[in-house]
């Protein structure tokens, strides 16, 4: 397990250098910290392979330090060490409340603490000869809420579903307001917010089979919440946890997201093979759209995995042009307006099961397929 990166956060000089001696006699790479700030300073510099921190500090302790971690999107699946002379049961459950992998007492026994890191190192580390490839994962996002988004999603999650040879999910990841649910017509027994009961082990195709409800069509839905005042019951482990045992599981992975950029919606940013932003033929639709691009460059989402979804949900709006150039990049799919659409969406019914003869359809296959990457940009 040489040549990972740990960050010791310890306010203790002698139990520092101790402890920062033996990790590197490990093999180790080390970074120093004396406090929860120094921590999240030396994180923003370099993200560490696994963090071993003292809980009592000055400024910042390390539960606050852990919670941090935990609740955003690049650290949170991290694992933290926590180390403390505090043995009673009520301190060691108050780390792995705020997130801690392991505690060790002290005085610290360093072969107990070693192994301990191997074997946190060793979990988190991919599993050599996977049964199947990882499967490709399209964020949908949108800069102003009632474009469409969500029926595009689910509708070109069916299409892909019955592609042949071909496996599809849809992570409903709009906390508040999710609606694919209503739009497949299916009512989830369970929702990502009660995965908390479950623990923070890993999620594996049998526990995410509790939370996964299956459409006709054969696309299988997750939803991530059912009540907005639940949302924050859905962490961003809980997420990350979720879509790598999607993509293990299935070839095609979408995830419907709401309109702001928050840890989950990063998160799933993060992971994503392409980002597919919908937008409307409107101006104040636009202008948001363009936020949307703006904050996937500030990230440093690659351009290249960047698409722009046309979705002419209203009838009328600009013409192809005049989005093209508000924009500075050219749609790479179009979906026209059609009655029928709506009609479909009206009950729960996915138009490309529903009317399958239609236009529209015809053009949801199209984006479909243009997802599932059998077809190349427009």
């Amino acid at each position: 397990m040489g040549q990972s990166h740990i960050l010791l956060v310890e306010d203790d000089a002698p139990i520092k250098r101790m402890i920062s001696k033996f990790l590197q006699m490990q093999g180790y790479e080390v970074g120093l910290a004396g406090d929860g700030v120094e921590a999240l300073k030396l994180v923003g510099e370099q993200l560490p392979d696994l963090v071993l921190t003292d809980v009592n500090m000055p400024r910042m302790n390390g539960l606050e330090l852990a919670r941090r971690l935990r609740s955003h999107h690049l650290t949170a699946q991290v694992p933290i060490v926590m180390l403390s002379a505090l043995l009673e049961a009520s301190d060691v459950l108050k780390g792995y409340a705020e997130g801690a992998d392991d505690y060790v007492p002290k005085p610290i026994e360093l072969s107990v603490l070693g192994a301990k890191i191997e074997t946190l190192l060793r979990r988190r580390a991919p599993a050599a000869g996977a049964a199947r490839p990882a499967g490709r994962l399209t964020a949908f996002l949108h800069g102003k809420g009632g474009v469409g988004t969500t029926t595009l999603a689910v509708n070109a999650g069916v299409a892909i579903a019955g592609m042949p040879m071909t496996s599809a999910a849809l992570l409903d990841l709009d906390l508040a307001y999710g609606d694919a649910a209503v739009l497949l017509n299916l009512k989830p027994a369970s929702t990502l917010a009660g995965l908390g009961v479950h623990g923070d082990g890993p999620l594996d195709e049998e526990l995410l089979g509790l939370f996964t409800t299956r459409h006709g069509s054969g696309l299988a839905l997750v939803q991530g919440c059912d009540r907005p005042e639940r949302a924050e019951m859905v962490t961003v482990p809980a997420v990350q946890r979720t879509i790598a045992q999607l993509r293990a599981s299935y070839d095609q992975v979408l995830v419907d997201l709401p309109s702001n950029f928050s840890e989950p919606t990063l998160a799933a940013i993060d992971a994503a093979d392409r980002a597919c932003i919908v937008v409307p033929p409107s101006l104040p639709g636009l202008r948001a759209s363009r936020h949307c691009l703006e904050v996937l460059q500030q990230i440093s989402f690659p351009l290249e995995k960047i698409a722009v979804i046309l979705n002419r949900a209203r009838p009328g709006g600009l013409a192809l042009e005049q989005v093209s150039q508000f924009l500075n990049h050219a749609p790479d799919v179009v979906v026209v307006y059609s009655e029928t659409l709506e009609d479909c969406a009206a009950h729960g019914v996915p138009v490309v099961t529903g009317q399958p003869s239609s236009v529209v359809a015809h053009e949801i296959r199209a984006l479909a397929d243009f997802l599932a990457g059998t077809r190349v940009p427009a």
